[in-house]
Order: C-alpha cells, then sequence, then structure tokens
C-alpha cells in the first residue's frame, strides 16, 4: 500500500476516527478532499493532534475505506 501524505483536521478517539485532507489516493480511486476515515491501530491514534502532517495507508475493508497505518511526517 503507498503511503499517502494528510493534515489531520480532527480526532475522534471515542469513535476510533481520524478526519484528515489529503491529496488523490489514485490506488483507492479517491479524488482530493477532507474526509473521516474509522483507525485500525487506536493506540497510537492517541499521539496525533490537530494540524499533525502525517503518512497514512488506506485500504478498502468490508465495502469501506480504512485507515491501517500511519507514521509521522518530516
Amino acid at each position: 500500500m503507498p503511503w499517502v501524505h494528510v493534515v489531520v483536521r480532527k480526532i475522534n478517539l471515542l469513535a476510533s476516527r481520524i478526519t484528515v485532507s489529503h491529496a488523490a489516493i489514485p490506488q483507492i480511486h479517491m479524488p482530493a478532499m477532507t474526509i473521516n476515515f474509522p483507525v485500525a491501530d487506536t493506540t497510537r491514534l492517541a499521539t496525533l493532534h490537530e494540524g499533525d502532517e502525517v503518512d497514512i495507508q488506506c485500504e478498502h475493508r468490508g465495502g469501506a475505506v480504512g485507515v491501517v497505518n500511519f507514521r509521522m511526517w518530516r
């Protein structure tokens, strides 16, 4: 899975979701947008803050796109 650069807009720890702004993700046929994704690894979700720039990896799971990995952008 390719890494996609995003900016964190909102974090919802209770729902295990993150809202991000991102460029187009051609591998999953998604245009540039701000979108809310479910996050698989909620323990690391708590380390993020609004405005952080991170790279994420997404994949289709059960008909929905979700974040399966992320790393801090440097």
